[in-house]
């Protein structure tokens, strides 16, 4: 994850990468979303504790609903990840407060990816079928962060925002291929994460080439 700090330092649209991976993470973003119904936006004025509560708690009252993953709760830690014996999202203060220099869609991107870890460790089947592959279990993350943010009540993204999700996304790809920790290419995961914005936000009717690969995990 810390790769895409400084990736995400400068405001939206001059993200400073590769003229590649802007015209990949403009052109995902612009195929992102289908037209939604008007949603409660909140404002980010720097408070990443009511943020990091809202995208939670937006999670939890629809994915976490459907997938009954009971109560999770978060702290700060040293480290940014999922903590499945005590239920807890991890999150380390520096790294997300640099992740906050870019707004609120970065920030909701690594949360909402951590949640569902959640919801993966509470189908028992999901983590079956993952349990040799850490790839498999991370881009299917990616996919239900996109359905989750597409789908709360609480939170809404515009165009902007959904590219800064997709470009971060992009940039945590890793091609340490033979390592049993590779989460998957930087191309995989912004796909992986649109595929699940795209079915978000659809309201499950968009199920593109990469559902089924992603966050069906097939």
């Amino acid at each position: 994850m810390r790769r895409f700090i400084q990736l995400l330092n400068k405001h939206k649209l001059r993200l400073p990468y590769s003229k590649i991976v802007f015209t990949l993470s403009t052109f995902l973003a612009v195929n992102a979303f289908t037209a939604l119904p008007s949603k409660a936006a909140i404002e980010f004025t720097g408070d990443i504790d009511t943020l990091v509560d809202t995208v939670i708690e937006g999670a939890a009252n629809s994915m976490g609903k459907v997938a009954g993953t009971g109560k999770i709760k978060w702290a700060w830690c040293e480290d940014t990840y999922y903590n499945s014996i005590s239920k807890t999202i991890c999150l380390e203060p520096k790294f997300m407060k640099e992740l906050g220099k870019a707004g609120k869609a970065a920030i909701s991107f690594v949360v909402a990816h951590e949640y569902a870890h959640h919801v993966q460790y509470a189908t028992s089947k999901l983590i079956s079928n993952a349990q040799r592959n850490t790839m498999r279990l991370e881009l299917q993350a990616d996919c239900y962060a996109g359905i989750i943010l597409a789908s709360t009540d609480n939170i809404s993204f515009n165009l902007d925002e959904v590219q800064t999700m997709i470009a971060a996304a992009y940039s945590v790809g890793d091609q340490a291929y033979d390592d049993f920790n590779h989460h998957g290419p930087g191309e995989n995961r912004a796909l992986a994460l649109r595929s699940g914005l795209r079915y978000g936000s659809s309201k499950g009717e968009i199920k593109d080439t990469y559902y089924k690969m992603f966050c069906l995990g097939k």
